[in-house]
């Protein structure tokens, strides 16, 4: 049987309906098609089917490989982006966690106003 109330339980008798930091512990829930503003995936959000330039490295090649993919900006996850090069139909999916910088060519969207 699953007993999980949604609120965290803290070690060392802190009180449970508080943070570690004594801020409430009240969620906070957005629409489907609200964007929080602050994060960076919402940004990338706010500017699919743009072409994007997305630089990359990977630390644990023996070689410490960096890479730029460039392509139509499709999907953001959030681990994850997708895109795809209309040249040559080829798609790719990019851990966020190698994601070093994203670029693009044009202006982009930074807010959902």
């Amino acid at each position: 049987m699953n007993n999980y109330t949604g609120k965290p339980i803290f070690p060392n008798n802190i009180d449970n309906d508080t943070t570690p930091n004594n801020v409430s512990n009240k969620s906070i829930s957005y629409s489907d098609n609200s964007i929080y503003p602050t994060y960076l995936t919402n940004i990338l959000r706010l500017n699919k089917k743009r072409k994007v330039n997305i630089y990359t490295s990977f630390p644990k090649m023996s070689d410490n490989k960096k890479d730029c993919f460039s392509g139509i900006l499709e999907q953001v996850g959030h681990d994850h982006i997708v895109i795809s090069d209309p040249n040559d139909g080829k798609w790719s999916v990019i851990p966020n966690i190698y994601i070093d910088y994203v670029s693009y060519d044009e202006p982009i969207n930074c807010n959902n106003s």
